[in-house]
């Protein structure tokens, strides 16, 4: 069972003990170019990563006069930098809105007020071209307004526009611009929307699959502030009303929010509630597995800091079956009126929590490392993924039935009684046995378990499989395994569109996060299903088959035929996300005749790739990177055989990624000249090339590299490599000789080479 606790929690930000001054302080910043922008209020700023900082556009001054120019703050080199783009420049403005995208390259300015008119014009700065561009979309676009709030979403593949104000009322009307598709959308969600508002703030969560509206003020009083938090979530297009616990803010305006990945939640900054506020809250949503872990369910600190001995604290601690006892001498101290232990005390609690938190990070950090063996166990257990009993596979293709979505599936019984799906507790009582390098059900070691991911493409947008030729290739293919079978497919493994709670949102959101374990690690069985129905049994696509879907206006599953699904006809091969996996799965050990693509290639293939959202774009490239990375950092052997021409540049760019390996072994593969510099160059020690067809030419490349370079090889064995003459034989052997590397020579039948020299027949060792 996975719980969700929405809490607030009031921070304190000290700067008087230095022993946390390194972890909570506020930093003046003095920034060294007289360039910096003029005093300003009702601006907007958007952070970039490719810029390295972030923008400032437009705001009034002290006279109410708008500024439409444009600034850069640089992080690395703390400086400004005013930008003077090109095109069409945004008119003076305030009160309006921007967000960066970098799908888009840029950032988007929407609406606000030039002092006299309210505006609903949409600009874009393209950062490389720099360059202004005004942009005229299609569809309805929101009413001419200020003061509402903006959010890009890399999912929906745009920016939601909500509320605001149109200077006859607040608004609480919702709009998304795609940036693709360049087209405005009014989005009427179901659920209880939020009031008509202005002046409140906005921040987009991958790991709700959504955004949170907070605060703000409604009605045409001032006066009337609001505390309120609420939770759109796009895929069930739904509003959600949020009641944390704990302390929240006071009602306010003017304030600013920012989502946090590391803290788990989002972040309140200042505002006005009728006087200026400079307090910090965070709102935390914290999912956990309640069937594990009995738990805090958190510490409420509400303090108000005039001086260091002037303290005002409540503390609130709420236990299931664990009893906080910092927590509780807190609460004495606090009760006895001695602020300054309190403050200390307060402050313990802060640090020792948030010490928890990046223990916890970094013990999760190191369970899901490649090089782990249980790395999948806890992956699949922490992101509540649910993998598929192969006997449950082959009931439902003898029946004729699809994969089912993963909502369905977890209702579903095979007809000996058991779930469809494995439960949690026989993946936890999962046992792996360091001596056989294998997975059993339990530590009694007699029923082997195999892991399996099936890589393959969706071929409609409703269902990936809808004829079921991928059903039957995992039943026929996985049939020679004895044992349990337990297979990673995601439409069945993973929530499905819609996910509905936030519970669904979270743990997909961390099964996304580490994904590459399911496909590069050496314990999984990985089924790459490279062909669409289409291309192997062409005759399944005229059949008049039924399958199951969510369908939006049912609002729940029903069945329809294949000929009214979306059809996806892309191909496997040009699919980046299957690339993605492709990549990773050849990551493992035993998989000798393709070499893992280095990412500095496999970037430069990215834009030949389809994505159904381009902004995925990013992830599968930095993702790549890291699997490849962790992978090449850890491995000391690498074995390949039979590799294909197009394989040798690959091979060539790989190698100098390898830093800690040791043997290298190639069979049967033409290397040409470059395969056998990179090799000689590589840090193996060891290096075996067997059977591969060596000629004088390649030979020669070896020899000369022997006599003019350093190499790490100690020891190289070239059996089976008739091709070489003898005159290159003897002239190897030298080499070897005056490098102390030990040489093995042999040809499929044994040469007379020794020629009566004693050194040539030290180095010669039959293999």
């Amino acid at each position: 069972m996975v719980a969700v606790l929405h809490t607030w929690r009031c921070i304190q930000l000290v700067a008087v003990l230095p022993l946390f001054a390194a972890q909570d302080a506020w930093w003046p910043i003095s920034h060294r170019t007289p360039l910096a922008p003029s005093g300003r209020l009702y601006h907007s700023m958007a952070w970039s990563d490719s810029a390295g900082g972030f923008y400032i556009f437009g705001g009034w001054d002290s006279f109410f006069d708008g500024f439409n120019d444009l600034y850069l703050y640089v992080h690395e080199a703390n400086q400004w930098q005013q930008i003077t783009p090109h095109g069409t420049v945004p008119s003076r403005r305030s009160s309006h809105s921007m967000a960066w995208s970098d799908a888009a390259g840029g950032f988007y300015i929407f609406g606000g007020t030039d002092g006299s008119d309210y505006l609903n014009d949409l600009y874009f700065y393209a950062r490389e071209a720099n360059l202004w561009q005004q942009i005229t979309a299609n569809g309805p676009a929101p009413s001419p307004r200020r003061r509402r709030s903006m959010v890009w979403s890399d999912s929906a593949g745009g920016f939601y526009i909500f509320g605001g104000y149109d200077g006859s009322g607040r608004l609480n009307d919702l709009y998304l611009y795609h940036h693709e598709a360049n087209q405005w959308w009014q989005v009427r969600p179901t659920g209880t929307p939020p009031g008509p508002r202005s002046s409140h703030s906005m921040a987009w969560s991958d790991a709700a699959g959504g955004f949170y509206i907070f605060g703000g003020y409604e009605s045409g009083e001032y006066l009337n502030y609001l505390n309120d938090a609420y939770l759109y979530l796009r895929e069930a297009n739904q509003w959600q009303l949020i009641t944390p616990s704990g302390t929240a803010p006071t009602p306010r305006y003017g304030h600013s929010m920012a989502w946090s990945d590391a803290a788990g939640g989002f972040y309140i900054f200042g505002g006005t509630d009728g006087s200026r506020l400079n307090d910090l809250y965070l709102y935390v949503q914290e999912v956990y597995d309640t069937s594990t872990w009995t738990m805090s369910t958190g510490t409420t600190l509400t303090s108000t800091l005039t001086t260091v001995t002037t303290v005002t604290s409540t503390l609130t601690t709420t236990t299931t079956t664990v009893v906080d006892v910092s927590a509780e001498v807190a609460a004495v101290a606090l009760s006895s009126g001695s602020s300054s232990l309190c403050l200390a005390l307060v402050l313990c609690l802060l640090c020792r929590r948030r010490l928890r938190f990046q223990e916890a990070a970094r013990r999760r950090k190191e369970d899901f490392k490649l090089s782990n063996p249980l790395a999948v166990k806890h992956f699949v257990l922490y992101a509540d993924v649910r993998l598929v009993r192969y006997e449950f596979l082959e009931e439902i293709f003898g029946a004729g039935k699809p994969w089912p979505r993963r909502q369905e599936a977890e209702e579903m019984k095979m007809e000996d009684g058991r779930t469809a799906l494995v439960t949690r507790d026989e993946l936890r009582s999962l046992w792996y046995s360091a001596e056989k390098r294998k997975f059993f059900q339990d530590a009694d070691e007699r029923v082997e378990v195999h892991l399996c991911s099936i890589s393959h493409a969706w071929e409609a947008m409703e269902h990936p499989d809808a004829w079921r030729y991928q059903l039957q290739e995992a039943v026929l293919r996985l049939s020679h395994l004895d044992g349990l079978v337990w297979i990673f497919y995601d439409f069945t493994s993973l929530p499905q569109y819609p996910r509905t709670t936030a519970q669904q949102h979270a743990c997909f959101h961390r099964a996304l996060g580490n994904m590459h374990l399911l496909y590069a690690h050496d314990l999984v069985n990985v089924l790459v299903m490279d062909q669409l129905t289409k291309e192997a049994d062409s005759q399944r696509l005229e059949q008049d088959l039924q399958v199951e879907i969510f369908i939006q206006s049912q609002g729940g599953v029903g069945l329809v035929h294949t000929y009214e699904l979306t059809v996806n006809d892309n191909l496997y091969l040009v699919r980046g996300w299957c690339q993605a996996e492709r990549l990773w799965a050849n990551l493992r050990e035993g998989v000798d005749n393709v070499v893992p693509e280095p990412p500095e290639l496999f970037a430069k293939r990215l834009d030949t790739f389809v994505f159904t959202h381009r902004s995925d774009t990013n992830a599968v490239r930095d993702l790549q990177r890291k699997v490849f990375e962790e992978k090449t950092e850890a491995t000391t052997k690498l074995r390949f055989d039979k590799l294909p021409p197009d394989q040798i540049p690959i091979l060539c760019a790989a190698l100098p990624h390898y830093s800690k390996l040791e043997i290298l072994t190639i069979s049967r593969t033409r290397l040409q000249e470059t395969g056998i510099a990179a090799i000689l160059r590589s840090r193996a020690t060891l290096v075996v090339l067997v059977d591969c067809d060596l000629d004088d030419q390649e030979a020669t490349t070896m020899l000369e590299i022997l006599e003019k370079e350093a190499t790490a090889v100690k020891q190289l064995e070239l059996g089976r490599n008739d091709r070489i003459s003898q005159e290159i034989r003897l002239s190897l052997t030298v080499a070897a000789l005056k490098n102390n590397i030990k040489l093995l020579l042999k040809a499929k039948t044994t040469p007379d080479i020794e020629m009566g020299k004693p050194e040539v027949k030290k180095s010669i060792v039959s293999l």
